[in-house]
């Protein structure tokens, strides 16, 4: 009988042996990608965000794209949970949490970053690099869809800051492009350009017409949105092309 349960004794320890290795924990990596927070990640995996703080510690003060986390898998019968879980209908999810700086933050998804974030508008000034003091004082701005593609306008004037009698009125607009970061956009535009120009008091201004590519990067401040970039003009009648700069600041919405 003695040999009997210490048998029955062995096969329960193998038995308990082998339903705690299935149910133990590994270790696996996550690249954290644009978009992810911590408690997405965690919702994905089925894990804490708290078990993942603890296999990473940096965690709990930032995470950044391309950050590599350890994650702690889920038990075996988790997982089939989970796969059972997977065929009910999803519920949106309105709300995400960040740690940052130790402590949780709810996040809604209006919060997400869009380039509706960088539509700016505001005063720049816009000059070719050989005659910087000949440049266009310009109103205006960047409108961007949440999928990149938008407006770039401009109405401007000049009256030189060197030679005063120098006189100038000009408009920009045409299709634009940007990619939002987190805190800067990079942004293009093909812009058409009229103008109008004159130079000596007894002269009649003239309409001239070309087209500015027009590369910039917009920086995000809050609602401040200060900018600045290069651009490559031609214009009608004009033997080369005219390399020049714009700088500007405005306000986001």
């Amino acid at each position: 009988m003695s040999i009997f349960n210490s048998r029955l004794a062995a096969t329960a320890g193998v038995v308990v042996l082998c339903v705690s290795t299935l149910c133990a924990q590994t270790v696996s990596k996550h690249v954290i990608e644009r978009g992810e927070t911590l408690e997405s990640i965690a919702a994905r995996y089925g894990v804490t965000t708290e078990e993942i703080i603890k296999l990473n510690p940096d965690a709990a003060q930032f995470v950044y794209v391309g950050m590599e986390l350890n994650l702690p898998e889920k038990p075996a019968q988790a997982a089939v949970n989970d796969s059972v879980a997977q065929a009910r209908p999803a519920t949106p999810q309105t709300t995400v949490t960040e740690y940052v700086a130790g402590n949780v933050q709810t996040v809604t998804d209006s919060d997400k970053l869009t380039p509706y974030d960088y539509i700016t508008y505001g005063l720049s000034y816009f000059a070719p690099f050989e005659a910087a003091d000949t440049g266009y004082y310009m109103l205006g701005g960047t409108v961007l869809a949440p999928s990149g593609w938008g407006l770039d306008f401009h109405l401007g004037f000049n009256y030189g800051l060197v030679d005063k009698d120098y006189a100038g009125y000009a408009f920009l607009m045409g299709p634009a492009y940007g990619y939002a970061f987190d805190r800067v956009m990079l942004a293009a535009s093909l812009d058409f350009l009229g103008t109008y120009l004159g130079q000596g008091k007894d002269e009649d201004l003239k309409f001239n017409w070309g087209f500015a590519l027009m590369p910039k990067a917009i920086f995000r401040l809050g609602k401040v949105r200060p900018w600045a970039g290069v651009n490559v003009t031609w214009a009608k009648g004009v033997d080369k092309l005219s390399v020049g700069f714009e700088v500007g600041i405005g306000i986001g919405v």
